[in-house]
């Protein structure tokens, strides 16, 4: 039988990443998620950085099971749009990069109405995404709200 596994989001354990680290073990997780447009930014690890972080969780018996691209705005809203599917795009190489295979984004509210420019969008949004995200082979999450 297949044993459990569990992660824990480094948000929910509010300390610097080492001590979040040794806490997520101590509460049993085999995975960690990092927020990575707070926690674990792609522009604050080089490349050394990133291979002594991945080889600092796998001494601790962890993996980083997922990143967390949180937006305040919907991910087709046209204010910044190009900005965010910049960062996100970023994310999911950098996701690939520290061997992490899904990135979690906000989508926003799903438009009801398929005839609608916000829908229309959206898709060619999530289309151009998932493109990138094949291209890098890491998996993007979606969450409507």
């Amino acid at each position: 039988m297949e044993t459990l596994r569990r992660a824990v989001a480094c948000h929910c354990l509010p300390q610097p990443i080492r001590r979040a680290i040794h806490a997520a073990v101590e509460l049993g997780a085999t995975g960690i998620q990092f927020n990575a447009r707070q926690e674990l930014r792609p522009t604050d690890l080089s490349d050394s950085g990133r291979r002594q972080l991945r080889h600092d969780l796998e001494i601790e018996g962890l993996t980083i099971s997922s990143l967390a691209f949180p937006t305040r705005r919907s991910l087709y809203d046209p204010e910044q749009i190009e900005a965010r599917i910049s960062g996100l795009k970023q994310t999911l190489e950098f996701a690939y990069q520290l061997h992490v295979p899904i990135v979690v984004a906000r989508v926003g509210a799903i438009p009801s109405d398929k005839d609608s420019e916000d829908y229309k969008l959206l898709v060619n949004v999530l289309s151009d995404v998932a493109r990138h995200s094949n291209r890098v082979g890491t998996t993007l999450a979606i969450t409507p709200t």
